[in-house]
């Protein structure tokens, strides 16, 4: 993208944020347009074990979509050539935010992922009615840790 840099993965917190450090400082990261399951939740560890194997101690490329209320950089993270965000909604350990997913060039393409991973009951599909975290996260206000 325009303005990415490069950092190191520190930390993986769940399976849509994790901690780098770029210059000698540290950035928490919110994966952008997509929810992963909140820990407490079915597929939550899944989805953060899956987040950890892609991300524990390399280097990415933060593409920042913006700042979040709590300081975060909410951004596309590449691995290599690979896009995180895409990758963990085709393995369906993420849904696709249609609140926060507003990108047309990001999002059509990670909704079109989505349903194939929907389709192929991948992950968090396996279920019958899997639960979105935002829903999740209203009936368990205080499981949403952040």
């Amino acid at each position: 993208g325009a303005y990415a840099w490069t950092a190191e993965v520190l930390t993986v917190g769940d399976g849509d944020s994790f901690t780098v450090r770029r210059d000698g400082r540290t950035h928490k990261v919110r994966l952008y347009g997509i929810d992963s399951p909140e820990l407490g939740q079915a597929h939550g560890r899944n989805a953060r074990e899956l987040a950890r194997a892609w991300l524990q101690g390399r280097r990415v490329e933060v593409e920042p979509m913006y700042q979040d209320k709590f300081g975060r950089t909410v951004a596309l993270v590449w691995v290599g050539e690979r896009l995180l965000n895409e990758e963990l909604v085709r393995s369906g350990a993420a849904w696709v935010s249609p609140k926060f997913c507003q990108s047309r060039r990001v999002c059509d393409r990670m909704f079109d992922i989505q349903e194939k991973a929907r389709q192929a009951r991948l992950g968090l599909w396996r279920d019958a009615r899997p639960e979105p975290p935002w829903q999740w996260k209203r009936r368990h206000p205080q499981g949403a840790r952040r």
